[in-house]
């Protein structure tokens, strides 16, 4: 009895919490996917919704969300993508401003917070985003203050699988744990 309650002392001011460690950041089996960059990730939440698979992964501040759609060919998963694309590309198209004046006429973000492409094509093909997001994981981050992260916003065809998959990677742009070109170059097909 003493040395239970001992225990549960040590767990509470320790902060170890007592329910043993969070899963490995392996992904699960049934994700055909691998990306060199998660040796050192913790699996913080995992759900279902009909066919499709939510993964949200942590590392500290660093954030991967991987979504899976299943049973896609490759022309269905490149018009998913493209509707995708269409909203990340209309955040920062330049706008006219609510209250036009002597100063500016629009709205728009400077290059250097603009999205940069990458694309892979082939039986597998990748697209992908390197843009910032502020701390809510929202994109359009078009200055220093609301760009808090930096990230990439990947679209993967796994033509083994037939799966497509959106991945979603966050990394302070302070403080890059790991840099996002090398990030999305590694993202593979098991």
């Amino acid at each position: 009895m003493k040395y239970s309650f001992t225990f549960i002392l040590i767990c509470i001011i320790v902060g170890v919490g007592c329910k043993g460690p969070k899963k490995n950041a392996s992904l699960p089996d049934y994700l055909p996917v691998a990306m060199d960059i998660m040796g050192h990730f913790e699996v913080e939440q995992e759900r279902k919704e009909n066919t499709q698979t939510h993964i949200t992964l942590k590392s500290g501040e660093d954030v991967l969300i991987i979504k899976s759609h299943p049973n896609m060919d490759s022309d269905s998963a490149r018009n998913k993508m493209n509707k995708r694309k269409v909203l990340v590309e209309s955040i920062f198209k330049e706008q006219p401003s609510p209250y036009p004046g002597k100063f500016s006429n629009s709205i728009r973000c400077p290059e250097k917070y603009k999205p940069i492409e990458y694309k892979e094509e082939g039986d597998d093909w990748k697209f992908s985003y390197h843009l910032y997001a502020n701390k809510r994981f929202v994109y359009g981050g078009c200055t220093e203050i609301s760009s808090y992260y930096e990230s990439s916003y990947t679209f993967f065809y796994c033509s083994k699988s037939d799966q497509l998959f959106e991945i979603k990677y966050f990394t302070p742009a302070a403080e890059p744990q790991n840099p996002i070109a090398p990030f999305i170059q590694s993202i593979q097909c098991k």
